[in-house]
């Protein structure tokens, strides 16, 4: 009889049933979440009162990753000051999204690059040198034992991050070769179905804008 009377509850009643029973649960969850993206808003806040100085930075320069900021950009410096660089032609998931599966994802690129590139000597390539609206150098950040490894496409390798097809760039063909091999292989994102039908959303509205500008 109580069997039957569970069958015949309704969907909102027996997400009622499971929050009065895990409500503890449910409650402590919530608040890591909203102290997560509390503490990655502060930080991003922080991080735009930080000096900020592209100026000091040319084509070539061996300058040391001090901060990961997000998923596809870093602050770096040298002796004179630093700056805050944005990897050429890739765009991450937000860390902070509030699809926390994407979210995930631009976690495990911001992971990637604090153990590859965090506190090391990176060499950073300007080709025509652009500072974008939020005042970030854009540029090629070699990185690795002889410094021969291009970041954004290591990235782009293991299924870490998307290339940025809203903007062209020199590299643009090549890092889109990487990316469809990255998806043949199933690499990193590409293994999740909900996330790569996203990510070809976006990679189709990034080429739609392109082509109308």
């Amino acid at each position: 009889m109580v069997e039957t009377r569970n069958k015949r509850l309704s969907p909102f009643r027996r997400i009622n049933r499971f929050l009065s029973r895990n409500y503890l649960n449910v409650f402590s969850a919530i608040l890591l979440l909203a102290s997560l993206f509390y503490f990655v808003q502060v930080q991003r806040q922080r991080e735009a009162t930080l000096s900020n100085h592209p100026e000091l930075f040319a084509d070539g320069d061996l300058v040391t990753v001090s901060r990961v900021i997000d998923g596809d950009e870093i602050r770096v410096k040298n002796d004179n000051g630093s700056t805050r660089v944005r990897l050429l032609g890739i765009k991450s998931f937000d860390s902070t999204e509030r699809d926390f599966l994407l979210a995930e994802y631009g976690k495990v690129a911001v992971d990637f690059l604090s153990e590859e590139v965090l506190q090391q000597q990176v060499q950073i390539k300007i080709i025509d040198k652009q500072v974008d609206d939020e005042g970030r150098l854009l540029a090629k950040v070699m990185f690795g034992e002889g410094l021969e490894r291009d970041l954004a496409e290591a990235m782009v390798a293991n299924g870490l991050t998307l290339v940025y097809t809203k903007y062209s760039f020199p590299l643009m063909n090549q890092y889109l070769d990487v990316q469809e091999q990255a998806k043949q292989n199933k690499e990193g994102l590409w293994q999740n179905q909900r996330v790569s039908a996203r990510a070809e959303s976006m990679l189709k509205l990034w080429s739609a804008e392109r082509n109308d500008g």
